[in-house]
């Protein structure tokens, strides 16, 4: 297997895909998390091309040129992909930055959308006030991002993801899912 391949240059930080230590998410504008662990290689490369034409202040048009899918045809299924999202977010950023897409509130061009930062679960656990259990039971439902092993919990996903207290007093009292039904009281 090949080294880490570089992801983006992120205002002076390399990301790298293949170590679990370094950034795997995406924040985009509308502060949606995406998952780039699936990206491929040259997937890889696109993406980071075209981050580093954003950040070198490239205009909107080669920018929108960089980041179209092979042979310039979106289709559902590449718009609604982790590559076609970031690269859709980059294409945003650049016209905002040159007047030829308008902003929304909040929309910040200059965030880093790398800025991930991965905790561990006892960590994460912690933060949230729950159990090491319900941190995992949460990655495995698809609630939060995390990598590796022993695994690193996404800090984004994890600061966006509402704790259920419900589910939390069910699983203490024993009735969460798949808890046996109380036995039915027989009289004599």
């Amino acid at each position: 297997m090949p080294g880490p391949l570089p992801i983006a240059g992120n205002y002076g930080i390399i990301c790298f895909a293949g170590d679990p230590a370094m950034f795997k998410t995406y924040v985009t504008l509308d502060n949606e998390i995406l998952d780039l662990s699936a990206l491929t290689e040259t997937e890889v490369m696109q993406v980071d091309r075209s981050w580093k034409a954003f950040l070198a202040g490239e205009d909107y048009s080669a920018i929108h040129a960089m980041t179209q899918p092979p042979g310039g045809f979106v289709t559902r299924s590449y718009f609604e992909s982790p590559l076609g999202q970031v690269l859709q977010d980059i294409e945003f950023r650049a016209g905002i930055r040159s007047g030829t897409v308008g902003a929304e509130p909040g929309d910040d061009i200059d965030a880093n959308p790398f800025r991930d930062v991965m905790v561990s679960v006892a960590a994460a656990a912690e933060a949230k006030g729950v159990t090491i259990r319900a941190i995992h039971k949460a990655i495995e439902r698809g609630d939060l991002i995390a990598f590796g092993r022993p695994a690193q919990v996404s800090e984004i996903s994890l600061e966006s993801w509402a704790v259920s207290r419900g589910r939390q007093k069910a699983g203490r009292a024993g009735g969460g899912a798949g808890a046996a039904e109380p036995a039915a009281r027989v009289s004599a």
